[in-house]
């Protein structure tokens, strides 16, 4: 590994630390909002789908023992396609609803330690005051991230199977899945730091959508390596945490599986939160490893000033 990758990385990350100490107060506040807000979500997703399933499963039983040719079985057939639709819709919302939150936990991480970053000060109200303007721009580009993570996923996964099935082995198929996805999770997370780095540019920037993502592949030239171990270490933090969860849910209760669920999102929260600051602290050395130095306004605006560039990581990938 190179070390100049390698000491820009770790800058990173000591960076990061120095701005969440110098700033306990606002970001605890963020972190405390985004902890409510996201335990509030699955809670009531939790409560909601259960109930309605429990309904759902009674007219199940209901119409197991009840005579096709009855008026009530016509009803309860009404009921429970009612059901299912209503089951779909709160899923879908509730997806939605998490995936706005996430959303605003970026914008305002990303924010916050920008400003901190740029020897701004500013309270937690009027953080939360000036966060919506750069969420409109960051709904566009995680619509477009979206899309191109989810054509990412559907190509692999029918490459993976066409080979799968014509020349894998027919008794160790998943010998071959196993291996394959060691290159192909990598080559994500490699994709993953021109998505992240897009997230930060539309926030702190006036670009959003496709214009983000190129900018981002841009400052990200000969730096990109950083910010693949920055994608491999918090995912990996995020893996264990998800697989502990999956491990240990497996003997508990519907309650405790609640009480986990919570567990499990309040800390990825917390890691997410984490990742962003790290790539808003990287933002700022790619820009200025760029000739470009990015300098907070009392307006939030950001104006741009050539410099010299900076040359970390240039041997990176």
């Amino acid at each position: 590994m190179d070390s100049n990758m390698f000491s820009s990385f770790v800058r990173i990350l000591r960076e990061s630390h120095v701005i969440l100490l110098k700033n306990r107060s606002l970001m605890a506040s963020i972190a405390i909002l985004m902890l409510v807000l996201h335990s509030f979500l699955v809670s009531c997703k939790f409560f909601f789908l259960r109930l309605l399933l429990k309904d759902f499963a009674m007219k199940e039983t209901r119409l197991f023992f009840t005579s096709p040719d009855s008026s009530q079985y016509t009803n309860l057939v009404t009921a429970v396609t009612a059901d299912v639709r209503l089951l779909a819709a709160l899923g879908w919302f509730f997806v939605l609803a998490l995936s706005m939150a996430s959303l605003f936990q970026a914008a305002t991480a990303v924010l916050a330690t920008a400003i901190a970053h740029g020897k701004g000060n500013l309270s937690f109200r009027d953080l939360l005051s000036r966060v919506f303007k750069p969420c409109k721009r960051l709904i566009i580009t995680w619509f477009y991230v979206s899309v191109f993570d989810l054509g990412y996923l559907v190509l692999v996964s029918m490459s993976i199977f066409t080979f799968t099935v014509n020349f894998a082995s027919p008794y160790r198929p998943t010998t071959f899945v196993y291996v394959i996805l060691i290159p192909v999770l990598a080559f994500l997370i490699f994709l993953a730091v021109v998505w992240s780095m897009s997230v930060v540019i539309s926030v702190l920037e006036e670009k959003s959508g496709l214009e983000s993502i190129g900018k981002a592949s841009q400052i990200l030239k000969g730096l990109k390596g950083q910010g693949f171990l920055l994608n491999l270490v918090y995912g990996a933090i995020a893996l264990m945490v998800h697989i502990w969860w999956y491990l240990v849910t497996k003997k508990k209760g519907t309650y405790d599986s609640l009480f986990l669920a919570l567990i499990l999102v309040n800390v990825t929260c917390l890691i997410k939160m984490s990742h962003m600051m790290a790539f808003t602290v990287f933002y700022h050395i790619c820009m200025f490893n760029h000739g470009e130095e990015v300098e907070l306004q009392g307006s939030l605006e950001y104006t741009k000033l050539p410099n010299e560039p900076m040359l970390i990581g240039a041997g990176a990938p």
